[in-house]
């Protein structure tokens, strides 16, 4: 599920810059465009809690004990203010969709190469955080989960969504059921 999980981070992240040319279009009057955008948008968010749902129910859990965590919540935060850059463009039939098409896709090309998918503002408004977590002796991970973590040493149930990220699959205290405890 890696690579399409990857895909589907990067295209459900454009989702707020869709709302915000519908936002533009409507205030320019243009009922159909802004339909449109507002289309592809809700699309986008659907399929972006799809795929949260298959993470947190269909991937394979492992254990997952942190060494370190820091928070990387504050990456989104940047990326919240190019998606209201096209606001500042106030008639969108002057806008060059050339080069936006062309800076989009250069974006998630560069974001793909740098592990920077998982930023997606989507899941900050679905009550997602964001923590850079470690195992001893492990590489650093990016930890996508629902709750906050306060403290390292606590034992995680995650399942592997990409190369690097990890979600959290049963928060402590859930009655989700993992693979190793539906088989023993």
């Amino acid at each position: 599920m890696s690579k399409f999980a990857q895909l589907l981070l990067m295209s459900t992240a454009f989702a707020p810059i869709l709302l915000t040319y519908a936002v533009v279009s409507a205030l320019n009057d243009n009922c159909c465009h802004a339909a449109w955008f507002l289309a592809i948008c809700a699309a986008l968010v659907l399929l972006c809690d799809l795929l949260l749902h298959f993470a947190k129910t269909r991937l394979e859990s492992m254990s997952y004990r942190t060494a370190t965590v820091e928070t990387a919540d504050q990456e989104v935060l940047g990326l919240l203010l190019i998606y209201m850059l096209p606001l500042i463009t106030r008639d969108l039939s002057t806008y060059n969709w050339y080069v936006w098409i062309i800076v989009s896709l250069l974006f998630c090309l560069i974001v793909a190469i740098g592990y920077g998918y998982h930023f997606n503002p989507l899941l900050v408004f679905f009550g997602y955080h964001f923590y850079k977590v470690t195992e001893v002796g492990c590489v650093s991970h990016i930890l996508i989960t629902q709750r906050r973590i306060y403290k390292t040493g606590e034992t995680l149930q995650v399942g592997r969504l990409a190369e690097y990220i990890l979600i959290e699959k049963c928060p402590p205290g859930s009655k989700a059921r993992t693979r190793a405890d539906a088989n023993s």
